[in-house]
């Protein structure tokens, strides 16, 4: 996400298709340039926009960001990318829990799914731009995934389908070993090790 403010529109608008069926990279008037390459907009307003860092830039360290609305550079600077950066979207998916309702805590030895972003570039390699579809993207770093400091079973780690590329799933196993934080909530931390960096979240 950029912030602003006087960076898009005053009234919000979302996510639209192109002419080649893509996420637009021009949205009300704004474009988002990282090194020279239009990122797809999936949000734009005056005082927030949320991109996609485009696959383009895996093989840099840096980048200029550029943001133009209606014709003009109103926010500009220089970033360092990573290879990976993961977050995590909430809330995490319990598999099994009743449609309709509240999820109950997952159980040891039961399955989460978990959804976020920043995995990094994929084999084979993500299309800036896109929505998931086969042959499905898959981290070319290793992954690893942990529950009160338990690793559990990554089933799946790679693209969410039918979203855009670039926004992941994690597939995985609660161990049946783990201990919980505490007894009334059951809630534990998360962590994502993704190669040199990690993620910690509490879920």
């Amino acid at each position: 996400s950029i912030y602003g403010p006087g960076i898009g529109p005053a009234q919000a608008v979302g996510e639209e298709v192109d002419s080649s069926g893509n996420i637009a990279r021009a949205l009300a008037g704004v474009h988002v340039l990282f090194n020279g390459v239009a990122a797809p907009l999936l949000y734009v307003q005056d005082k927030q926009i949320n991109a996609i860092v485009p696959f383009e830039l895996s093989q840099t360290d840096t980048t200029t960001v550029e943001v133009r609305y209606q014709g003009q550079v109103v926010k500009s600077g220089n970033w360092e990318v990573d290879p990976a950066f993961p977050g995590v979207f909430q809330p995490i998916l319990y598999v099994g829990a009743p449609a309709g309702e509240p999820p109950p805590p997952a159980a040891p030895g039961s399955f989460i799914s978990i959804f976020g972003t920043g995995l990094g570039q994929t084999n084979p390699p993500g299309i800036t731009g896109t929505n998931a579809a086969n042959p499905l993207g898959h981290p070319l770093l290793p992954v690893k995934v942990l529950l009160n400091g338990v690793e559990g079973e990554v089933l799946y780690a790679g693209d969410a389908p039918t979203l855009p590329r670039g926004m992941f799933q994690l597939n995985v196993r609660i161990p049946k070993n783990i201990p919980p934080q505490t007894p009334v909530t059951c809630t534990v931390p998360l962590t994502i090790d993704l190669g040199e960096r990690r993620l910690r979240w509490l879920d």
